[in-house]
């Protein structure tokens, strides 16, 4: 039934409700036996307002009777406050704590008329707490709901419910601030009781462990990376120092062969000359030739032997001359005419002498099939150097090779070859108006 004002009546079998409708807000009030209530059955179709504006129900035992003139007024319940907390399920009398626990459980005083202590401080093993409060609504305490959030932990507030607790496990070191509000029979809201405390982080949480844990680490990553950096020095030092005995011996054994095998082979070169010259028989005369032609072949090898083997010449200027210079001696007796074209600028890169020999016998090896094979006029020699490869190009103009013959070719193009590899390069060969072999060799270039 609806009464004058707008509101809307409603008896059921459990009790009676109101509708009361503000603002465009429709907040319902219930009421039972603790309200006043003699009965709470409520028979269908037993409502009626009379002419005094009252209204009348009918119920299973009697007639209730509402006198709408008077106000109908409703209560707020007090702030709710907390009763006291049990921390990991142990009830404390905080009045009477003992001195013992406050190595885990420290405060500063306790609340007047209540069981709950200010300022409290927990250790982080103390991390599971039961929080218990109520509120005071003289009028109808049966009607107190209550809502709570851990500020900083729980985003949204709990269910409205009866309940008088809320038990917090496993919390986290940091400080915190409990909430909680109630509502009554008006359905507003109290303003929230609020309860700060910290809990403490352990001995290995806090910042100072942190820090002397980083320290430690930045400690130990120094030393690590000092004893790595001695350690790579001593190798370095120890590689430098086989460098430099290799590099003395090849000196030494340069100098001896120069001085000693060097001399001696010119000493017998010159005796085979003048013995040349002596000898009247022609078969003689031959052999002493053959045999000044041999001393002359051992020596122009020995000195490439020790060209190599010089550590002075380890770099790429010393290199690339001598390059040009034995292309040149080679081709000296050669009709053809070369051309020579070398780099404006050679940057400075050592080159050790096994490296360096092998790239002269390359060459060597090219300009010796040109005089053998090519039948050409013109040879051209070119020489190329960045930062991280070599590249050389010899060139004739001669009669080529057969394209299905270059696989198959002689001794000469397989040992070039073998010699590219080894110095993990490459070959390649252009079979057009004469014959171009274009060797590409990585090098690197001193820091």
């Amino acid at each position: 039934i609806k009464d004058s004002t707008g509101n809307i009546w409603a008896g059921t079998d459990k009790g009676l409700n109101r509708f009361d409708n503000r603002n465009g807000a429709t907040i319902i009030y219930n009421y039972g036996l603790q309200d006043g209530l003699k009965a709470v059955d409520f028979n269908l179709h037993s409502a009626c307002i009379d002419n005094n504006n009252r209204i009348w129900w009918g119920t299973g035992k009697n007639i209730v009777i509402k006198d709408l003139n008077k106000p109908f007024e409703t209560s707020n319940p007090y702030p709710p406050k907390l009763s006291y907390m049990e921390i990991n399920n142990q009830f404390y009398d905080f009045h009477n704590f003992p001195d013992s626990l406050h190595k885990k459980i420290s405060f500063s005083d306790v609340a007047p008329f209540s069981n709950y202590p200010n300022n409290l401080k927990l250790a982080h093993d103390q991390n599971h707490i039961s929080f218990h409060f109520s509120a005071i609504d003289w009028s109808a305490s049966d009607k107190i709901k209550y809502s709570y959030r851990m500020a900083g932990l729980d985003e949204k507030w709990s269910t409205p419910s009866e309940e008088t607790m809320a038990d917090y496990r496993n919390l986290s070191h940091g400080n915190y601030q409990l909430q909680v509000k109630a509502t009554g029979q008006s359905q507003v809201w109290t303003e929230p009781f609020t309860y700060n405390f910290t809990i403490l982080p352990a001995w290995w949480q806090t910042w100072w462990f942190r820090a002397m844990v980083v320290l430690a680490v930045l400690t130990l990553v120094f030393f690590i990376g000092r004893f790595i950096y001695f350690y790579q020095l001593r190798k370095q030092r120890v590689a430098m120092e086989k460098q430099l005995a290799v590099q003395y011996e090849r000196q030494r054994i340069s100098a001896e062969m120069h001085d000693d095998i060097g001399a001696g082979l010119s000493g017998i070169r010159l005796l085979t000359e003048m013995t040349k010259s002596k000898v009247k028989d022609e078969q003689t005369a031959e052999e002493v030739n053959k045999i000044y032609q041999s001393v002359g072949d051992i020596s122009s090898k020995m000195k490439e032997v020790i060209w190599s083997l010089n550590t002075e010449n380890d770099n790429l200027p010393n290199l690339i001359a001598y390059l040009q210079k034995q292309a040149r001696l080679s081709l000296e007796n050669y009709p053809c005419h070369l051309a020579v074209e070398l780099p404006e600028k050679i940057a400075s890169v050592e080159i050790d002498g096994e490296t360096r020999r092998n790239i002269v016998l390359i060459v060597k090896e090219a300009i010796h099939n040109i005089i053998k094979h090519s039948g050409s006029d013109k040879v051209n020699l070119t020489i190329n150097s960045k930062r991280s490869q070599l590249t050389i190009t010899i060139a004739d103009n001669g009669r080529g090779i057969v394209d299905t013959q270059i696989d198959a070719a002689g001794n000469g193009m397989k040992n070039m070859r073998k010699r590219i590899e080894k110095l993990k390069g490459k070959l390649s060969i252009q079979n057009k108006e004469g014959l171009t072999l274009i060797f590409e060799i990585p090098i690197k270039e001193m820091s």
